[in-house]
């Protein structure tokens, strides 16, 4: 892989370019999701995939990376494709078909490793931080002047403008903040925080708790006095549930149980037994892809629970409720292991994202302490869509997707490098602060 290079003419307003780029794509696919009464974000964000690809073509074009990383591309490519083709001809699936625009996304998650790495890391948290006070405004503006939203939003329940629902705008605002507040600035990630633990109760949205705690615990990843903090949240965070499940309502219906009556809480049950039934009863091959929530989904007690208190309507059969469910049901074994490869990388990082902070703040080389950072970022944005692979999701094509897949194939591409981080950090004094 080259080595990081200094931007170019053409990203000499970064920090805005990268605004547009963090914050146009969720905007502009619930926009379109919304106002034109679409049956999914999809179109919208393939428009913006295209879109992305008209702006950087010669980012895509100058693309350079090991041949790992090429292989990795060939065979996703190679995959979407034969399986849009065998599920069209095979099972007369037109979904499938509609699956192949999944290209254009990744097309465009490779031209824009191409701008991450030419872009500064002063930029990227310039970014970064310009969308979360836009996605706050949204959510402030949507909390305290309902009536202001659009009329085509008026027969939603409690949508957060532009996005269709809470959970879509906390999706969207979650994955980023979790990014930022790995390395921006303290007062700026303490503003954050303060906001994000506000929103999520005044809406109120268990997604963007999750979310919350998730930015709290990449905050406390920089403190000199993490093990302690660390060691008080396990403590706390049980009891601060507890109390919140139990005195507040919203919460307390959103808590999985079997007999629970919460929508929320049975289409994530729903999810799970989706995953489980149709992986087992295709043979471990599962559904096919584009093919959950077709006539030959195996449904669930769950399901019919759903249709039961909705008066004679699925929900989330298609999507799943999160994507690990439509992943497994669909993929069955494949989709199995790049649910555990995922949840593997989440797992790691948990416990290794301390020691690149380590490393990023060392600075014993400014270019190497930059690459760190964006590394950190990147990593935080792979992290950040944890909630929406085993929580809360909507389909393949959310707006989270194209950065996820953005910042995994530029892990992928500097992976030498992440390595040597873990390396030289874990062998400094574990006592020593940062």
């Amino acid at each position: 892989m080259r080595s990081e290079q200094n931007p170019s003419l053409l990203y000499s307003a970064d920090k805005y370019l990268l605004f547009l780029l963090f914050s146009v794509p969720p905007l502009f696919s619930q926009l379109t999701y919304v106002m034109l009464s679409l049956s999914s974000p999809a179109p919208g964000l393939v428009a913006i995939s295209v879109g992305i690809l008209l702006l950087f073509s010669r980012a895509l074009i100058s693309f350079r990376a090991d041949l790992l990383t090429y292989f990795f591309i060939f065979v996703c490519i190679l995959w979407l494709l034969g399986a849009g083709v065998i599920e069209f001809f095979w099972h007369r699936q037109t979904d499938a078909v509609v699956g192949l625009a999944f290209l254009l996304v990744m097309l465009a998650a490779v031209a824009l490793v191409e701008v991450f790495r030419r872009v500064e890391l002063a930029s990227l948290l310039r970014g970064l931080f310009l969308s979360v006070l836009l996605f706050l405004f949204l959510g402030w503006f949507s909390q305290l002047f309902p009536s202001a939203i659009p009329v085509a939003y008026g027969a939603l329940v409690s949508p957060v403008f532009p996005f269709s629902e809470p959970s879509h705008y906390a999706l969207a605002l979650g994955q980023i903040a979790v990014a930022y507040s790995l390395i921006g600035h303290p007062r700026r990630v303490l503003f954050l925080l303060l906001n994000l633990f506000l929103l999520a109760f005044f809406q109120p949205s268990l997604t963007l708790m999750v979310f919350s705690i998730m930015a709290f615990w990449a905050f406390l990843c920089r403190s000199p006095d993490y093990r302690f903090w660390m060691v008080l949240g396990l403590l706390l965070a049980p009891l601060a549930l507890f109390a919140l499940f139990t005195f507040n309502s919203y919460f307390a219906s959103r808590a999985p149980s079997l007999e629970t009556d919460n929508l929320t809480a049975l289409v994530f049950l729903q999810g799970w037994a989706l995953a489980f039934e149709n992986f087992s009863e295709n043979l471990l091959m599962g559904l096919g892809f584009q093919n959950l929530g077709s006539g030959t989904t195996e449904l669930n007690t769950f399901s019919e629970a759903i249709y039961s208190l909705t008066g004679g309507y699925h929900l989330n059969l298609q999507d799943g409720g999160f994507l690990a469910a439509k992943v497994i049901a669909e993929l069955g074994v494949f989709g199995i292991l790049i649910s555990l490869a995922y949840f593997v990388f989440c797992v790691w990082w948990f416990f290794r994202a301390r020691l690149f902070l380590r490393q990023f703040l060392n600075r014993s080389s400014r270019a190497d302490s930059r690459l760190t950072g964006k590394l950190l970022i990147a990593a935080g944005l792979v992290f950040g869509y944890f909630v929406e692979f085993f929580f809360r999701g909507y389909g393949y094509f959310s707006p989270g997707l194209l950065l996820v897949m953005a910042s995994f194939l530029y892990l992928l591409a500097y992976r030498k490098h992440l390595f040597y981080c873990s390396e030289f950090a874990e062998g400094r004094s574990f006592g020593e602060r940062i």
